[in-house]
């Protein structure tokens, strides 16, 4: 999903942002401090400028081997939501058939879609965090879909049998080489029937077959059965980053 951002300001080698579209959406006001890193005095500015904004949620994506930024996120209030892997794959060769049938998307599968997407995602950070409620967290995984269809993913691709929706999986172009899955749903009754292992190879086939050659996604560690996926298909760790957030109220 595109996330439009505003006022930016720059503190030495820092960076925090007002986040409009996460602002409107969670009905919050929410920011996000850009760098991975935090001293002292960043953290102190970051912290004064939040509260002059009125910032609700201050989100903050930290390097996991710099001790000193854990220890200032977690000793100024933020609490732990997320830890971030990014995995990558190479594309070598087209990827082997499988028996499930993956088609484009259509527009009469849209409520499906949105369906699925609701159920999909409890591993996220804004299922974790307790101040955003799981309506809203299923809310945002629904627009989130709803955005890819018309007009944000390069490509959303389908599983599905006759009339019965079992998954979905979105592709996207980072540049002329590198392609990213943005979502990947399959059907809570769908599950552990090889769903997410086509929908997987009909994306890499995709990005393949537009010329890219490597994969990107992102997964979070408490979702062991998406990193089996990944796994099985070839995908390794790329980076691993945690997610915090600090509420003011």
């Amino acid at each position: 999903m595109r996330v439009r951002v505003a006022n930016p300001r720059k503190m030495d080698s820092l960076r925090y942002r007002f986040l409009d579209w996460d602002s409107r959406f969670f009905g919050h006001r929410i920011a996000r401090i850009e760098s991975d890193r935090l001293d002292e005095a960043s953290i102190t500015e970051a912290l004064d400028w939040s509260r002059k904004q009125h910032i609700d949620c201050l989100y903050f994506l930290c390097a996991p081997d710099d001790d000193r930024s854990v220890v200032l996120a977690e000793a100024n209030g933020f609490h732990l939501v997320d830890i971030r892997l990014d995995l990558s794959r190479r594309i070598e060769a087209p990827p082997a058939a499988t028996g499930v049938a993956v088609r484009g998307f259509q527009p009469s599968d849209f409520e499906a879609l949105q369906r699925i997407a609701s159920d999909a995602y409890r591993d996220s950070r804004f299922w974790y965090d307790g101040r955003f409620t799981h309506d809203q967290a299923a809310s945002l995984y629904r627009e989130w879909i709803t955005r890819s269809c018309r007009d944000d993913a390069e490509s959303v691709l389908v599983a599905a049998e006759d009339s019965r929706m079992k998954g979905f999986i979105t592709c996207s172009f980072e540049n002329e080489s590198i392609g990213r899955i943005g979502l990947l749903g399959v059907a809570s009754g769908a599950r552990g029937a090889g769903v997410g292992s086509a929908l997987v190879q009909a994306a890499l086939a995709q990005c393949g077959g537009q010329g890219r050659r490597e994969v990107r996604v992102i997964t979070q560690a408490r979702n062991i059965g998406a990193q089996r996926l990944y796994q099985a298909h070839g995908f390794r760790t790329l980076s691993v980053h945690l997610w915090y957030h600090k509420w003011f109220k």
